[in-house]
């Protein structure tokens, strides 16, 4: 499936001061990526459960979601566009409580682009489930953020703190207001600088299977 290259196309682009003719293309690509009426959208599959597969869609959704509430007003008040974005919306906001922690903080923050994605009673209780959740190191865990998932090769989900988990959540926490000077956000600020290593690279595990620790980029 296209629908992370389009999503993620969607996202570079939109920081354009006015739609293009490649942001829009982009969107339109996106678009064309939806399953149904009620707004779900293909999502891609690397064969890695549980998030890079075509059961991950909310989180394809989410990403989907954070592009159009970055693109220009004038963009989203188009009527296409505006039944797009509103069939999302219904798709993300269906059965959200069931969804993984990982797909709901991807909500999360797409709520900070487009406002109407969560009210503030669901806002409210998906921060404080997540800030329930931190370690006493500052850092959360991948388990937080994957519930009961078993991986494929059978091995225990890591339970010590994680750089894709703890940058993913201090990210989306700061995205829906939490100021950088809440206690709980220091702390997991403080994490990520303490770990990352001179080239701003942090280390991460797979919900997957047991492999070697994943790298990536993160400044905090």
């Amino acid at each position: 499936m296209a629908h992370a290259p389009a999503a993620f196309r969607a996202c570079r682009l939109v920081w354009e001061p006015a739609i293009g003719a490649t942001t829009r293309l982009a969107f339109d690509q996106l678009w064309a990526l939806r399953t149904n009426d009620e707004g779900a959208h293909a999502w891609y599959s690397a064969k890695l459960d549980p998030w890079e597969s075509p059961e991950a869609f909310e989180w394809g959704g989410a990403l989907a979601a954070t592009a159009a509430g970055t693109a220009p007003a004038s963009y989203l008040e188009e009527p296409a566009t505006r039944e797009q974005v509103q069939a999302l919306t219904a798709s993300l906001q269906a059965g959200f409580q069931a969804k993984p922690l990982h797909h709901r903080l991807g909500v999360l923050w797409a709520s900070s682009k487009l406002p109407d994605l969560l009210d503030a009673t669901r806002k409210e209780a998906i921060i404080n489930e997540v800030l329930a959740k931190q370690l006493s190191d500052g850092g959360w865990s991948l388990s937080s953020l994957v519930g009961p998932w078993k991986r494929a090769d059978g091995t225990p989900q890591e339970m010590t703190s994680d750089g894709y988990a703890t940058g993913l959540i201090a990210f989306a926490l700061q995205q829906s207001g939490i100021s950088r000077e809440n206690p709980q956000l220091k702390l997991a600020l403080a994490w990520l600088a303490t770990n990352q290593s001179k080239t701003e690279i942090l280390e991460g595990s797979s919900a997957h299977g047991f492999r070697k620790q994943l790298r990536f980029g993160c400044s905090a």
